[in-house]
């Protein structure tokens, strides 16, 4: 799936430590359409809930007690996902809004969660046209319209541009907020080569980079560079479709494109036509594919080889989004690939569509 075309969903991220000094940050909740139902609060540390509190008379109030800013959402009942903000240490902060439409209730009181607040704002126009765009995917899924998908294809390009042009644009005006940060992790990470997010993780302020969001950010970017164009392809070895193991640098001496996809993902399949054609184009001149997948079934995987035949060597440890070898390119979405050089240096990445020819035509003269 285009898995990072949804924004403002994945923000409950795996890689945040826990210090102990603490205080306490209070919440004071004023919403319409609310009385009588629960309102829990949840951090970005556990799926289950930090408090809850009845709303009574529109009215909810929570004292929390909190090491560092960090990142809660509040959840109502029925409601598809959470209001996201940031707590604060001593901070008073007040929500209020129609709990009818509870991704509109405003959260506003301190630096952090008024940022966060802006973030919401800046990125919720795109997050409308991210699920538009969704569904359109599923439609052309659904046929075989290959003016569709190139028409879709630039259609998501630009709205990629559009996000890393506001992701951009805010983290220039918040280079004090953690938002800035939470921004560059969650919607520009990947539609940025590495390289340009460490620019901009930079220009964030030094308070910023040293909380514990901006030391992941700094881990993060650190192992990205190693497969950031000009570095050397980390080498890797997975098994066959038949068992056997296949060393990425067995290809050495050769142009090698990298394909990450699956059988199960979508978009994957929309670019199998074109990556068919470069192949049979640019085979006989010095150049192969490498197909990494995804899978978690194994026939299904076999099957759509077969179905898009993709007649290049194949390669799957079957362990989904845990494959070994995505966690250790850092591939956060699919389809993904690399473009290696004869001697392993990473010269190009992610190639979508008729680019990936048109690359390959002005390497391979």
């Amino acid at each position: 799936m285009m898995k990072k075309l949804l924004l403002l969903t994945s923000l409950w991220m795996g890689w945040i430590q826990i210090s102990h000094a603490q205080s306490y940050c209070y919440i004071n909740g004023q919403l319409t359409h609310a009385d009588d139902q629960t309102v829990y609060l949840f951090s970005d540390t556990s799926n289950t809930p930090v408090d809850s509190a009845r709303i009574a008379e529109g009215q909810f109030h929570f004292k929390v007690r909190v090491d560092s800013t960090a990142l809660y959402g509040l959840f109502i009942s029925g409601q598809r996902s959470p209001l996201i903000t940031l707590l604060s240490p001593g901070a008073q902060l007040t929500v209020t809004g129609d709990a009818a439409r509870f991704q509109e209730v405003r959260v506003k009181g301190s630096p952090e969660a008024d940022a966060m607040q802006a973030y919401m704002d800046a990125f919720r126009p795109l997050g409308a046209r991210a699920s538009a765009l969704n569904e359109q995917i599923q439609r052309v899924q659904a046929t075989d319209d290959t003016s569709g998908i190139a028409q879709l294809r630039e259609e998501v390009n630009q709205f990629n541009s559009d996000v890393v042009k506001t992701g951009l644009a805010f983290i220039h005006s918040h280079p004090g907020n953690i938002a800035s940060v939470l921004i560059l992790m969650n919607e520009l990470r990947e539609r940025m080569p590495a390289t340009e997010l460490q620019k901009a993780f930079q220009t964030l302020n030094p308070s910023v980079q040293q909380s514990r969001y901006g030391r992941a950010a700094a881990d993060y970017l650190q192992g990205a560079l190693l497969t950031a164009e000009g570095a050397i392809a980390p080498d890797f070895t997975l098994p066959d479709t038949n068992g056997v193991p296949v060393k990425l640098s067995s290809f050495r001496g050769k142009y090698v494109l990298v394909d990450f996809w699956a059988s199960w993902c979508g978009p994957c399949r929309m670019e199998s036509p074109y990556v068919v054609q470069a192949y049979e184009q640019f085979k006989n001149k010095n150049f192969t594919i490498l197909g990494v997948s995804l899978d978690y079934d194994r026939d299904r995987w076999i099957k759509a080889i077969h179905d898009d035949h993709l007649s290049w060597t194949q390669v799957s440890d079957l362990k989904y989004w845990q494959n070994e070898v995505a966690v250790k390119y850092h591939v956060q979405s699919i389809p993904a690939n690399l473009l290696l050089d004869p001697q392993g240096r990473i010269i190009a990445k992610n190639l979508r569509g008729e680019e990936l020819a048109e690359t390959l035509a002005r390497i391979l003269k």
